[in-house]
């Protein structure tokens, strides 16, 4: 095997490369369990992850699709600006897709919460996130699969229950928002057909006046010629 200059730049291995490996396989294993009846889309988040994708695919064994989609925070900083761009977008539709996210480093959550929000607005049928390292700060924003920052206790999470909690909100407030578009529309539909009512009674009225005063020029020409 080749040999590289890298090890010059490691200060500390934190995980073996025999743990790498232990991990990842658990979790193909684990992803297969859950999505060996679907067709799940894997969806690497470029440019960090592809390498790490590749692991859990192959760990995976599944029939499945790739996917790429590559995202910025950061706009050439050292920390998350907190808005996340597009930068590639997705090449193919994901309408009713079980989405497995797979990412290198979650740090402070803010594009994978964008993207979850994003592919779900695209049809996605449900999401999974699947990470290499995370900060366990930002476990109350995301739940998902982690490979190795809990290593020791195998935490398996998955976004579904999210997805669907926040779906139903998103339901209920498009529902609300429809309702009130819905009276507002009556509510002018009313006030058009009341306007046309006066008008068409204001025209009869007017008509009738008409014809009163004929018939009254008629009896006094008539009385007139008497």
């Amino acid at each position: 095997m080749a040999k590289s200059n890298m090890d010059q730049d490691i200060l500390k291995v934190l995980y073996s490369e025999e743990q790498l490996k232990t991990r990842v396989q658990e979790m193909g294993d684990e992803l297969y369990e859950r999505l060996k009846d679907k067709n799940p889309l894997f969806l690497g988040v470029l440019k960090g992850s592809f390498i790490f994708m590749a692991d859990i695919v192959r760990a995976c064994q599944l029939k499945s699709d790739i996917e790429f989609i590559a995202v910025s925070s950061y706009q050439n900083a050292t920390t998350s600006s907190g808005v996340v761009q597009i930068t590639r977008d997705l090449q193919q539709d994901i309408t009713g897709r079980d989405i497995v996210v797979i990412e290198d480093i979650l740090d402070s959550g803010n594009t994978l919460y964008f993207l979850k929000n994003y592919f779900m607005t695209k049809g996605a049928s449900s999401v999974t996130v699947v990470t290499l390292l995370d900060k366990p700060v930002v476990d109350a924003l995301v739940a998902r699969y982690d490979a190795l920052s809990a290593y020791d206790k195998t935490k398996i999470e998955r976004w579904e229950d999210v997805v669907k909690t926040q779906t139903k909100l998103d339901n209920l407030l498009r529902a609300i928002w429809i309702g009130a578009a819905l009276c507002v529309a009556a509510a002018s539909l009313a006030l058009l057909l009341v306007r046309r009512v006066r008008r068409r009674r204001r025209r009869k009225a007017e008509e009738m006046e008409a014809l009163a005063a004929l018939y009254a020029d008629e009896d006094d020409r008539t009385e007139g010629g008497g």
